[in-house]
C-alpha cells in the first residue's frame, strides 16, 4: 500500500515538472540560480538607465554617432570623473601607439649618434631604416637638421624625430664634402640610452625614457665608459617623461650605495620601500634635469639628491609624484589608472611641486647648451 502511494506521488511530481518545463520553454524563459538572478538585478539597476537613454538618443537624435564612438566616449568619461589627467582610457589603436612608444618604437630616421671632437656624428645606421634608404652613412658629421644647427646629441635627436611620413633635411659633412639628404621619417625601434665621451674625457649618458630594458642598457653604457677611463659622468634626464617605474629604480640602484631609493603608498595606505644595494659606480657624476623631467626620471633625480650621490643641474622638474598601472582589455583597448603615490628618500612628495636642482641653470635662447657646459665645469 505504501509503495503504491509513493509511486503515485512520484508520478504526480514528474507530471507537474513536465507541465512546468513545457510552460517555461513555450514562453522563452529559463531557470537561473538565485545568485545569478541577483547579479542580473544589480546590473539592471546600475546600467538600465544608460541602456534606455542610449536607445532613446539613437532613435531620436538628428545627428548620427556610431555605437563604438558612443561607448568609447563613455569609457573615457568614466576615467575623467577621477579628475586625474594621468588616468585615461585608450582605444585599441591608441593603446598600440602608446605601448610602442613606451617600448622604444618612435618615428625618426633610425640612426645612433655620438659626440666626438665637439661634433655630432652618426655612429651607426640601423638596417632597413629611413637613414640607410636615403644614403646616410656611419661617420657622417651632422651639421644641420632642416636648417637648424646641431650642437649636441640631445638637440640633434630631437630634431630628427617627427611625424612618420614627414621629410627632414639632414646636411652632413664627409671627406668628400658637404651634402644635404632628404629623409622620410618612419617607425623605427631604438635603445633608450645613448652615450658619448665629451671633451676633457668626461662621459655622457642621455636617457630619453625608461623603457622595458633601460636599466640593462644603462649598465652596458656605464660599464663601457668606466672601461674607457672617463674622469666623470654626466647623466642627462632632460626631456625624459618617465616610463616604467622599476627601470627608474634599477637605474638609480647603479648610481647609489645601500640606501632608500623611494617609497610608495597605495590607496589602502600600505607603504613599500625600494632600496639599493652596496654595489654602484665609483665615478663622480652630475644629473641634468629640466621642466620635462618627470615620473620615473624624477624618482632617479630625487634619489640622487636626497642621498647626496651627485648634484642636480638645470631647472625645476615637472612634479609627477604618482604612479599609473596599465590595465589591458580583451578587445585591445586599455586604460591607465593612478594607483600609487611615491615619495623621495627623505619622505618628500614632489606631486605638483617638482624637484629644485642643487645648481639652477636656465638654458637661454642661444645654441649653446648652458646646462651641459655647467655640468662639464662642475665635474672639472
Amino acid at each position: 500500500m505504501i509503495a503504491i502511494i509513493a509511486a503515485s506521488v512520484l508520478v504526480g511530481v514528474l507530471l507537474t515538472a513536465a507541465v512546468y518545463l513545457t510552460v517555461i520553454r513555450s514562453s522563452s524563459m529559463r531557470l537561473v540560480p538565485a545568485k545569478e538572478y541577483k547579479r542580473m538585478q544589480a546590473m539592471e539597476q546600475r546600467y538600465g538607465k544608460l541602456w534606455k537613454m542610449q536607445n532613446m538618443v539613437q532613435n531620436n537624435a538628428l545627428n548620427y554617432v556610431s555605437v563604438d564612438d558612443q561607448m568609447n566616449a563613455l569609457y573615457a568619461a568614466l576615467l575623467k570623473t577621477y579628475k586625474d589627467p594621468f588616468s585615461v582610457y585608450m582605444t585599441p589603436a591608441e593603446t598600440k601607439s602608446f605601448d610602442g612608444q613606451l617600448n622604444g618604437t618612435y618615428s625618426g630616421i633610425g640612426a645612433s649618434l655620438e659626440e666626438k671632437g665637439g661634433k655630432v656624428r652618426i655612429s651607426r645606421i640601423m638596417e632597413k631604416s629611413p637613414a640607410k634608404a636615403a644614403g646616410l652613412k656611419d661617420g657622417d658629421v651632422i651639421l644641420t637638421v632642416s636648417g637648424k644647427k646641431c650642437t649636441t646629441i640631445r638637440r640633434t635627436m630631437s630634431l630628427l624625430r617627427g611625424k612618420s611620413g614627414s621629410i627632414v633635411h639632414v646636411r652632413i659633412q664627409r671627406k668628400s664634402g658637404q651634402k644635404t639628404y632628404a629623409v622620410v621619417r618612419g617607425e623605427v625601434s631604438s635603445d633608450s640610452v645613448t652615450s658619448a665621451v665629451l671633451r676633457h674625457h668626461i662621459g655622457y649618458i642621455w636617457i630619453s625614457a625608461f623603457q622595458k630594458d633601460t636599466a640593462s642598457e644603462f649598465k652596458t653604457e656605464l660599464s663601457e665608459l668606466e672601461a674607457r677611463g672617463v674622469k666623470g659622468l654626466i647623466i642627462d634626464l632632460r626631456g625624459n617623461g618617465g616610463g616604467y617605474t622599476d627601470q627608474g629604480i634599477k637605474t638609480a640602484d647603479q648610481l647609489l650605495p645601500a640606501c632608500t631609493i623611494t617609497s610608495m603608498k597605495s590607496s589602502s595606505g600600505s607603504r613599500k620601500y625600494y632600496n639599493s644595494d652596496e654595489e654602484c659606480t665609483r665615478l663622480k657624476y652630475v644629473v641634468l634635469v629640466d621642466s620635462d623631467t618627470a615620473s620615473s626620471a624624477e624618482i632617479v633625480a630625487a634619489a640622487v639628491q636626497d642621498n647626496h650621490g651627485g648634484r642636480l643641474i638645470g631647472t625645476r622638474t615637472y612634479g609627477k609624484g604618482i604612479v599609473q598601472k596599465e590595465f589591458h582589455l580583451s578587445d585591445g583597448s586599455a586604460f591607465r589608472l593612478t594607483v600609487m603615490q611615491y615619495f623621495t628618500p627623505d619622505g618628500r612628495s614632489i606631486e605638483k611641486k617638482g624637484i629644485t636642482p642643487d645648481i639652477v641653470v636656465k638654458q637661454g635662447s642661444g645654441s649653446t647648451d648652458r646646462q651641459l657646459e655647467k655640468a662639464i665645469s662642475v665635474l672639472r
